[in-house]
């Protein structure tokens, strides 16, 4: 998996439309080859031990962690700054869920639950990924009649056919 992840990237937008302009190096030590190879090698020549999580990593930090932390059986995901800022933008997006074009689509009552549970940290981060998917969708659908809007001054200022949108 590791190896078709790397040979199917397709380059690296960021680093040439947005840091390579204003002359910042935007690097990913991870993709290193020498890294690569080695976690890769690593991987093949070390036998897995049923309910060891991470062995390496375990034994790399035998002196820096407790033993409760390196030989826990599990790890819970947390994500503070996903979950204050559901907390602290809960009215407003509470008023958007209210306020969308979701008729015939989603539950809107339905929809305020789950952000109500995901703001109180209760819902582990990949749980919440369906959570941020809709309220993603949720701004296209909002901002769709802004955009459409622009698009029709733009197709006047340089005198494009107006089109409708064809979804």
């Amino acid at each position: 998996m590791t190896l078709n992840g790397i040979l199917s990237r397709a380059g690296d937008v960021f680093r040439w439309s947005i840091a390579a302009p204003l002359g910042i190096a935007h690097a990913h030590p991870f993709l290193d080859p020498r890294l690569l190879t080695f976690g890769l090698g690593m991987q093949s020549s070390i036998e897995p031990v049923p309910g060891k999580i991470k062995p390496v990593l375990a034994e790399a930090m035998r002196d820096r962690l407790p033993d409760v932390i390196r030989y826990r059986q599990q790890k819970v995901g947390f994500n503070e700054v996903y979950y204050l800022g559901l907390a602290r933008n809960l009215h407003r997006l509470d008023a958007m869920i209210r306020q969308a074009p979701l008729e015939g689509m989603i539950d809107k009552h339905i929809f305020i639950q789950h952000l109500q549970e995901g703001r109180l940290a209760g819902v582990p981060p990949r749980g919440l990924q369906h959570l941020t998917y809709m309220l993603a969708l949720l701004k296209w659908l909002c901002m769709q009649q802004e955009w459409l809007q622009v698009r029709d001054k733009i197709n006047i200022a340089f005198r494009f056919p107006i089109r409708p949108p064809s979804y």
